[in-house]
């Protein structure tokens, strides 16, 4: 799934998608909804898009409740990775 020219993506957007498995995420979105991704079956979320750290999306509560383990996140670098774990904290 590619979801290009978004702003946003919203609350529980993908909730209970159990059918989601990749989603890459355009440098366009600057936020991430609570619980856009609760109980869905994503496997990879892709952020390599994502080249300014500082404009890594802001992430809502709950973002990634409930997902099976081993989600993998795909960024271009450490620094990018390092600004993304940080925004899950």
């Amino acid at each position: 799934m590619n979801l290009k020219a978004l702003t946003k993506i919203g609350e529980g957007a993908f909730c209970n998608c159990t059918k989601l498995d990749f989603v890459s995420i355009p440098d366009s979105v600057t936020s991430i909804g609570n619980n856009a991704f609760q109980g869905s079956a994503i496997r990879v979320l892709d952020l390599t898009a994502y080249t300014d750290p500082t404009a890594i999306p802001t992430l809502g509560s709950s973002v990634f409740y409930n997902v099976p383990s081993g989600l993998t996140i795909l960024v271009k670098n450490q620094e990018m990775y390092d600004a993304f774990t940080s925004a899950t904290n």
